[in-house]
């Protein structure tokens, strides 16, 4: 359902089209609910994750840097 309301604004799409140009890009979205009778009232963030470090010879990476 959050994903169809993303899809119906163009600016969103173009924005996340432009943040996530590689294979390994990610994009992650988190809501909350503020009506919880009706379910249908509630703000969501898209976080981007671009370009992410390829795994190291431990499984992870030890560190992640934010950017702006």
């Amino acid at each position: 359902m959050v994903a169809l309301a993303i899809a119906k604004n163009q600016q969103v799409v173009d924005t996340l089209d432009q943040v996530l140009r590689h294979p390994g890009d990610r994009a992650y979205v988190v809501c909350t609910i503020s009506d919880c009778r009706h379910i249908d009232q509630g703000k969501c963030k898209i976080f981007t994750v671009a370009s992410p470090p390829k795994r190291g010879a431990n499984g992870f990476c030890d560190r992640y840097e934010r950017v702006a």
